[in-house]
């Protein structure tokens, strides 16, 4: 299928579990997985969310009224990170980040006024621009927290607090007081909107139906009771427009509003909730997904970046790292809700090219943050977008505020904790009758069985680098049960190998049930040939660039490795669009994992490397791109 086509909805999908989840997350979460996501939480935890200093500075925001002057968002990033490192602990349960986490929580309930609120605005100062943003992210980071919580009595604490911040926003917002969507001038409101997701997970904590009820209203207001003209709800359910077209079309904030519409779902079974919900994800899987899998070629905005992400006219900031990091949790949502592979190949596509992209490795100061006054250029550890024609790394900060010390952060960064967070819960999930695997990570884990046995896992290998992952099968006790490997889109000559006898696979979920026994070995490989992607059909730039895939990995070229991204390639492809590569050196990029050699049909072989490495100097030293220009 050539990547400018669409899949059609899956209008016969019926829910058959009783709590409307097809899939189930590994909730037991004993793993520790290697390569990729061993170095990405030692990054995090030398260069963020073990900074104690990084910690106070966030809740010192809520300590005065921070964010009156500019109605700024310093409100959100204490909870946004609270809930990426709140799952980090509960994957790594590393005690020294619990302790400083605890601290923090702690820390920022002793912020909680006489009124209930916990808020970086002043009384009179709130429920405008970004005001219930950040009350959201108070709350989802309290709530996270509270999953890993090992003190009884601070999570009768934390509930508590909870229950006062949201009833004061009740007392005060609502269909005959003042419209929650009118608290914000800013994408209709959408924004504001956005707290249905933790007002649901609070009712499910409390059982309170006042908490329902409020995320009721919430729901209506997205189908169309809006002042605003916010109907974001209605638009997917009816299924007429693309995500571009919807009334706001602000990729991170409308993600987050349909990540709450998933929830209402789970809870009430309301079956326009699930249309919209699944309408909307497939829309965006379709037409807002790039190459390295993640939307938004202006700025941040859903803008049918499948068609636009080769066009020379969208060429400032892009792909931002939100909402790659939202749209790898929401493809978690729709695992769980539809359990369609697609999305863990989407899924894997980002967490490989985009999010790792992220990744700021060497550790370059933010240049185009002036230093003035007290204001100093701080060190992010992630990037906040990425460009995919020719270009440069680092040309802008998400979500950039200065705080009272005269240091500043930024939304992305904030952020970043949730991917490596949430991805072990769902590398494997759970059905009904057994195990499914959606992602293939180097080293050991545990799951349960449909028995409730433990199942442990031991996986070896180089994937995605290399060809050829191995697996190790220790059941607590012989049982038959299903195992679902998902063999990606990209891979149709995919090897399935079960104790030395081949099985036949199939694009999708490939499913074996048998009795597993201990020591059952299992290995799997993958087709890694190179891969020729050409813009979409419809572009009017379909004919002049090419990006390169191999696996779920894309291929840029960057200077340091002797090419220049702005020079138009002639790579031999075959009849088929595959060409061979062969291993290369690449001095001056240490951190560079994939080096290829790939021949053209004109001048000498072109050097690539994957693109999460690339222009990571962050200057015109490792320009790069992913997308590169054809010759004529």
């Amino acid at each position: 299928m050539k990547n400018s086509e669409k899949t059609m909805l899956n209008n016969e999908f019926t829910i058959t579990s009783f709590d409307r989840d097809v899939l189930l997350c590994n909730d037991l979460c004993r793993a520790h997985f290697g390569g990729d996501m061993a170095e990405l939480i030692r990054f995090m935890y030398r260069h963020q969310i073990k900074d104690v200093t990084l910690w106070k500075r966030f809740v010192h925001q809520f300590t005065f009224n921070s964010d009156d002057d500019r109605y700024g968002w310093r409100c959100e990033y204490w909870g946004k990170m609270m809930r990426g490192a709140a799952a980090v602990y509960g994957y790594t349960r590393d005690k020294m980040l619990y302790a400083i986490l605890e601290d923090s929580v702690r820390e920022l309930l002793c912020t909680q006024d006489s009124l209930g609120r916990i808020s970086t605005y002043s009384v009179n100062a709130e429920f405008h621009e970004w005001d219930m943003w950040g009350r959201k992210y108070v709350l989802l980071g309290l709530q996270y927290f509270m999953e890993v919580c090992e003190d009884e009595a601070l999570k009768d604490q934390i509930r508590h607090a909870m229950c006062l911040h949201l009833d004061y926003i009740i007392d005060h917002l609502g269909e005959d007081k003042l419209p929650i969507e009118m608290t914000s001038k800013i994408w209709l409101g959408a924004n504001s909107c956005s707290i249905l997701e933790p007002v649901v997970r609070l009712y499910n904590s409390t059982g309170d139906k006042r908490y329902l009820d409020f995320a009721s209203y919430i729901v209506e207001v997205g189908f169309g009771k809006s002042q605003s003209g916010l109907k974001i709800f209605a638009e997917a359910y009816e299924n007429k427009a693309i995500p571009s077209d919807y009334c706001e079309n602000k990729a991170y904030e409308t993600m987050s509003c349909f990540e709450g519409l998933a929830e209402y779902y789970r809870v009430t079974g309301d079956e326009k909730a699930k249309i919209a919900v699944r309408n909307f994800a497939y829309q965006v899987l379709h037409n807002e997904m790039s190459v390295i899998g993640t939307s938004g070629c202006k700025h941040e905005l859903f803008d049918n970046t499948r068609l636009h992400q080769v066009d020379p006219a969208f060429n400032g900031i892009m792909q931002e790292t939100c909402v790659s990091v939202t749209w790898i949790k929401f493809c978690g949502q729709m695992l769980r809700l539809f359990g369609d592979p697609v999305f863990a190949d989407s899924m894997e596509i980002t967490f490989f090219n985009a999010f790792l992209g992220s990744m700021n490795t060497y550790r370059i100061p933010q240049s185009h943050v002036k230093k003035t006054g007290e204001h100093y250029c701080e060190i992010l550890p992630f990037d906040s977008y990425s460009a995919l024609r020719p270009g440069m790394r680092g040309q802008g900060v998400g979500g950039q505020m200065f705080m009272e010390d005269g240091s500043f952060y930024g939304c992305c960064a904030c952020i970043s904790p949730v991917a490596p967070g949430i991805l072990p819960r769902l590398a494997t999930m759970l059905s009904r009758d057994g195990v499914v695997l959606n992602l293939y990570l180097p080293g050991d884990q545990s799951v349960l069985t449909p028995s409730g046995a433990e199942l442990r896992i031991l996986s070896e290998g180089g994937y995605p680098y290399e060809d050829t992952i191995r697996l190790t099968l220790l059941p607590e006790r012989e049982e038959k049960f299903s195992i679902s490997f998902r063999i990606p889109a990209w891979s149709s000559r995919c090897r399935l190998v079960v104790n030395g006898k081949e099985e036949r696979t199939e694009v999708g979920y490939t499913k074996l049930t048998r009795v597993w026994k201990t020591g059952d070995k299992i290995e799997l490989t993958f087709d890694l040939r190179l891969t020729r992607i050409d813009p979409p059909e419809d572009s009017p730039y379909s004919r002049d660039y090419v990006a390169l895939r191999r696996g779920c990995l894309v291929l840029a070229t960057d200077r340091r490795l002797g090419e220049d991204p702005d020079e138009p390639v002639s790579i031999a492809f075959d009849a088929e669009g595959h060409v061979e590569g062969t291993p290369a050196e690449h001095p001056g990029v240490p951190d560079c994992k994939l080096c290829l050699s790939v021949p053209q049909t004109e001048g000498e072989p072109l050097k690539l490397m994957e693109y999460s490495a690339a222009g990571k100097t962050w200057d015109d030293a490792s320009r790069y791109a992913a997308w590169m220009p054809l010759k004529k």
